[in-house]
């Protein structure tokens, strides 16, 4: 579907189009004048300002009746730049409301509400003092989120809040990622642009030479500005398709460079069941790993073999085993919603077999199809039509029935672009079961040093509240080629904050 916008300024596309492309998933917007073939929809939006009054019109046209919005603001009180971004949240609601009375839907229950971390909306009037039911009316009056999930927002905010360090306290706490790019197979939906292990002393080898001296570096640094490292999570890819001495070799420099036992919480992502075996859990155990992720995404076994898992539900269950055997304390399983073929009692019953394994944590993603993806590449949509959207929010409703009648709580909330049904990633966890990283990370309270492919760094300014962030590259070709760039930009971060 093609949908041509008629903008009026122009400046208005950096406002709405979010808005616009949320109500129509898997269509391309383009501004009318770059327009090459027919448009089934067209989006008029003009702004004007006289004696002080701003006037919004709006016009949908597509192979239904047209429809027509006007509205007038005054400028709000504070200043030029609160006046400014008040207006922009409400032409953002502007949009939003012509574009459900238009299609007769509600588009999404977060409303307005496009950004990844919405919970840290939520954070802020916490920090102002605000009560839950002035939060759930904010959220409701101010960007038109559904009560549910207004109610769902501030309830993730209260149970992580504890485990926020507060930001005027400083920066002398930091946490650790070190992100592995490579998979044992290329999964149906996945966009990450990483390697499949093809051979392992070709690919491995120079990968491990340079994030060895990536880390050694930042761990010369750490040391010399008497940082603490208060969690590690390492991630990927799959990060278990290392095999032990590799495993070994990460574990040593952490410990050597990082002070590793002192951490609090540190996690190893074995996404693959598959990939792991008793010695190399038995090396987690002993380098103090408290937290395992073992992530079938479902239990239906002809869904694993469509989306190209490669894995049997008969693995999940040996690998979730071995860790209890083993003895690592928290073990977390991710489930996704919206996969290929997959209907409410697919959804339930995966969840009803991860519940026989009793996992702490529970994570529950909505499928969210990246157009670099094979899925998206063999044609599929990047958005689902009305009906199959309901089934998906209908599973995700009894699901969180479900675990909160087993006693776990919501804890961590963050949400992606094309999301089936615009929905979120969401993960419960059992109380005192909580994963910090995740919590520091999604509500970037915490510098985060990310070392490795693809691995994101958050550099946070405790005194001013404000967030650098930068990502390494995920090729893992590119990332060796820039590693000494990426440690030198890394040192001046971390310099500037301390």
């Amino acid at each position: 579907m093609l949908i041509a916008a008629r903008l009026k300024p122009a400046g208005l596309y950096e406002t709405v189009h979010e808005i616009i492309r949320m109500a129509y998933p898997g269509g391309k917007l383009t501004l009318e004048q770059d327009m090459w073939q027919p448009a089934e929809v067209h989006f008029t939006m003009e702004l004007t300002e006289q004696n002080g009054i701003w006037h919004l019109y709006g016009q949908i046209e597509s192979n239904k009746p047209a429809t027509n919005r006007t509205a007038t603001y005054s400028p709000a009180d504070g200043g030029a730049g609160s006046a400014l971004k008040q207006l922009k949240i409400d032409i953002k609601i502007f949009c939003l409301q012509l574009l459900r009375e238009h299609l007769d839907s509600k588009i999404s229950s977060y409303g307005i509400l496009t950004g990844v971390r919405p919970v840290k909306i939520v954070h802020r009037w916490l920090d102002q003092g605000y009560s839950r039911q002035l939060i759930v009316k904010n959220l409701k009056t101010e960007f038109l989120v559904d009560e549910a999930k207004a109610e769902l927002l501030a309830e993730v905010a209260e149970n992580n809040r504890s485990y926020l360090p507060v930001m005027q306290e400083g920066g002398g706490d930091v946490s650790i990622y070190i992100g592995i790019p490579y998979c044992p197979s290329r999964c149906y939906y996945c966009s990450f642009p990483g390697a499949v292990l093809n051979n392992y002393v070709s690919d491995i080898r120079p990968f491990m030479d340079n994030l060895s001296r990536e880390m050694n570096a930042i761990g010369n640094y750490v040391n010399d500005a008497g940082l603490k490292v208060h969690t590690v999570y390492i991630g990927g890819g799959t990060p278990t398709v290392l095999d032990i001495r590799d495993l070994g070799l990460i574990f040593e420099i952490l410990e050597n460079k990082f002070t590793l036992c002192q951490a609090e919480e540190i996690t190893v992502e074995a996404g693959r069941p598959d990939t792991l075996t008793p010695d190399k859990l038995n090396l987690f155990k002993d380098a103090g790993v408290t937290r395992i992720c073992i992530n079938p995404q479902t239990m239906k076994e002809s869904t694993l073999a469509l989306i190209g898992r490669r894995h049997s539900v008969q693995q999940v269950m040996q690998a979730a085993d071995l860790v209890r055997r083993v003895g690592i304390k928290h073990m977390n399983m991710d489930l996704i919603i919206g996969l290929p073929e997959e209907k409410v009692k697919d959804n339930l019953d995966s969840l009803e077999q991860v519940l026989k394994l009793k996992p702490d944590n529970i994570t529950i993603h909505t499928l969210a199809l990246k157009r670099g993806s094979p899925m998206a590449l063999d044609g599929e949509e990047t958005g689902l039509p009305r009906q199959a959207a309901e089934k998906v929010e209908e599973s995700l409703e009894n699901i969180y029935q479900r675990l909160r009648q087993l006693n776990y709580l919501p804890y961590y909330l963050y949400r992606q672009k094309n999301t089936q049904a615009n929905t979120e990633n969401i993960g419960y966890s059992l109380k005192g079961s909580f994963c910090i990283y995740n919590i520091r990370m999604i509500e970037e309270r915490q510098t985060i040093i990310g070392m490795g492919g693809g691995a994101g760094s958050k550099f946070i300014d405790s005194r001013l509240g404000t967030v650098t962030g930068f990502y390494n590259p995920k090729n893992p070709a590119v990332y060796c080629a820039e590693v000494d760039r990426l440690i030198k930009r890394k040192v001046d971060n971390l310099r500037a904050l301390n």
